[in-house]
């Protein structure tokens, strides 16, 4: 059984969260890496808003939400199943994911995300 702690979802909240909906693009970005190589540099913060190349579609999202779906299975990454990946997690919203990594990708998939989460 594995169960999130406050903190993880507080962080995972706050790293997912966009304070300002209509605020300027900070970048557009190839790939996930090039983000958090930025993030990393301090160019851009977690919250900034940036556009992404991803499966052929461009998505403009905060940096945090990047780095966020960087740990997920691309079965899931960015809404792919329908499931909400590129908004704000809350708790619920975590234990969704979790779930739905479980049942898409297996167990061992599910704990190395669970564990990439704890240590985020």
């Amino acid at each position: 059984m594995i169960a999130h702690t406050q903190d993880m979802t507080l962080g995972i909240y706050y790293l997912t969260y966009q304070p300002v909906q209509h605020a300027q693009v900070m970048g557009r970005f190839a790939r996930i890496e090039d983000v958090i190589h930025q993030v990393e540099l301090g160019s851009i913060k977690t919250n900034d808003r940036v556009i992404i190349a991803h499966n052929g579609k461009h998505i403009t999202t905060t940096a945090g939400r990047v780095i966020f779906n960087s740990i997920l299975p691309e079965e899931i990454r960015f809404n792919a199943t329908g499931l909400v990946t590129d908004d704000k997690i809350t708790g619920k919203g975590l234990k969704k994911i979790l779930d739905k990594t479980y049942d898409l990708c297996g167990p061992e998939v599910m704990v190395r995300v669970a564990d990439e989460i704890k240590d985020m």
